[in-house]
């Protein structure tokens, strides 16, 4: 009989946190799924780490692959899944025990295609707690109100991680190849397709910010990908209409925004990109402004280049880097 519920956890170079986010798992309350760790080439000893637990838990199922990206090892755990339903772990990451029950008695007891949690970022172990039980909060709207939300930052988030979807619609929406924010590309997608969505507004998925993560490495393609994908989710929002455009400009504005930011340095780094982002704020600091769905930091922001142009918006990003 097949489980309800395939957990798929992509796994590269990560001998010293993929343990406590397997444990993490497999101390879940909820019982009924597989896991499904996709090594995707590791070099280090996270393949055998992975192995060992096959073989002591027949919950866990291991799939060796060459190296490609993350994405083509979601999509391969994706293809793979034998539940009705899958949800993304990330493997420096660890889930709340009542993570998996939360999120599926959420969709059962309000009829929603969807069910999302919130995400808290953490530095060490000391500052999260993954057993106390708690009573959720939980939010319920359609799909388009639930996208508008999450586009604007209020719920979740843009991660593919922190929600249960369907596996039909996951094998339907699948994750660009070659891509470093690949979750924004098809988040959106999972939202905008339910017809009902849970917001549990509780945490339950623990992000772990390394330094030396592959998302942490510094200016490079990681934050090129950043920017298409900003592009991407603001031109196929130009097509459900003004209200999503409206909410898209926050998400494509912050992205920008944020990418300046983190790279003081950009315009030595790479002028092409450098003039790109400040193009793309100038162009947007008007529907910020205007936008119904703006909030007093991004309206700062886009004022600043009213008043001072980029040089000024540079200057207050390299003092907040």
């Amino acid at each position: 009989m097949n489980p309800i519920i395939s957990v798929i956890v992509p796994v590269y170079n990560v001998e010293k946190y993929i343990s406590k986010c397997i444990d993490s798992i497999l101390a879940q309350t909820f019982s009924d799924y597989e896991l499904l760790l996709v090594d995707d080439g590791s070099t280090d000893f996270s393949g055998s780490i992975c192995d060992e637990y096959s073989e002591k838990d027949s919950r866990v199922r291991v799939i060796h692959k060459e190296n490609s990206g993350p994405s083509d090892a979601r999509n391969m755990g994706i293809a793979e899944a034998k539940g009705e339903y899958v949800t993304y772990i990330d493997s420096d990451d660890v889930v709340h025990i009542q993570y998996l029950e939360l999120l599926y008695n959420s969709i059962k007891d309000n009829a929603a295609e969807i069910s999302v949690c919130n995400i808290v970022h953490f530095h060490n172990e000391d500052e999260i707690d993954i057993n106390s039980k708690f009573n959720p909060t939980i939010q319920v709207m359609d799909g388009e109100e639930a996208m508008i939300q999450m586009l604007i930052g209020n719920i979740h988030g843009s991660s593919a991680c922190a929600m249960l979807v369907p596996t039909a619609m996951a094998r339907e929406i699948t994750f660009p190849s070659g891509r470093y924010h690949e979750d924004d590309f098809i988040s959106y997608k999972y939202i905008y397709s339910a017809k009902r969505v849970a917001n549990i507004e509780d945490a339950m998925y623990f992000y772990y910010q390394r330094e030396n993560s592959i998302m942490h490495s510094g200016y490079g393609k990681i934050s090129v990908d950043e920017l298409d994908a900003a592009d991407y989710v603001y031109s196929e929002c130009e097509k459900y209409g003004k209200k999503f455009q409206q909410a898209a400009v926050i998400k494509k504005f912050f992205n920008y925004y944020q990418v300046l930011v983190e790279n003081p340095n950009l315009k030595e780094l790479d002028v092409c990109q450098y003039n790109r982002v400040i193009s793309g704020l100038k162009e947007m600091k008007g529907p910020m402004l205007f936008s119904p769905y703006s909030r007093k930091k991004m309206k700062v922001a886009a004022l600043m280049l009213y008043v001072g142009g980029p040089s000024l918006l540079a200057a207050v990003a390299r003092k907040m880097s």
